[in-house]
């Protein structure tokens, strides 16, 4: 992470590391304690996925969209809002708007010559088989009712099976900032303009934990 980035103000791709064609907003700030999570409540909260596309078609979404190219399915959009709660909908009266909290994080470590490298993600498998290239920093959803502290340690736990216990003791939380990057317009959810509530996080693995 560095000071180019935190002075950038238009955003070259989304959350998902798609193009977006939606020039965006940011508000950025230093955080220097942890913040409430994002309510992520919704109007649509108990919906059945047939009221969901009935629900989505009223607002003038075009649901045959989800499922082409770099889109989610539908199937993976309800999941995503309804039971896994990691965005939500908000009503704009002529129009959806989509929030999602998440993490970025960039986990560095520097090697025996001194050479400093971090870990990114390269490519994503979708639920139907589906890939789509990629080129970012490691990205964590913040749940309903986490902290973004705790959904971090719990992605490390549950993807590359570090314990929190091991991560207490082998990372080294340098740097946190905050950003909005309002009405972009993601690839992976078309048809709805996406307001990204982002946490940025540098770590690095302690010298003496590196192997």
């Amino acid at each position: 992470w560095d000071a180019e980035q935190a002075a950038s103000h238009v955003m070259s791709g989304d959350v998902d590391g798609e193009p977006s064609s939606v020039m965006s907003t940011r508000t950025l700030v230093h955080i220097d304690g942890p913040r409430k999570p994002q309510s992520m409540a919704s109007s649509i909260s108990s919906m059945t996925p047939d009221q969901f596309q009935e629900y989505l078609t009223k607002k003038n979404v075009d649901i045959n969209k989800f499922g082409v190219g770099q889109a989610k399915t539908l199937e993976e959009f309800y999941d995503e809002v309804v039971n896994l709660k990691k965005s939500y909908l908000v009503d704009g009266g002529d129009r959806l708007q989509r929030r999602m909290s998440l993490v970025r994080v960039k986990l560095v470590a520097t090697d025996a010559s001194g050479c400093e490298n971090s870990l990114r993600m390269t490519m994503d498998v979708l639920r139907d088989g589906r890939t789509r290239k990629r080129d970012v920093d490691l990205a964590v959803v913040i749940g309903d009712g986490q902290t973004w502290e705790k959904a971090v340690q719990e992605y490390f736990a549950g993807m590359f099976q570090v314990s929190e216990d091991l991560q207490a003791q082998a990372f080294q939380w340098e740097n946190n900032w905050y950003k909005e990057d309002k009405d972009v317009n993601s690839a992976s959810v078309p048809g709805i303009l996406t307001t990204y509530m982002t946490y940025e996080v540098r770590i690095r693995v302690r010298p003496d934990r590196a192997n």
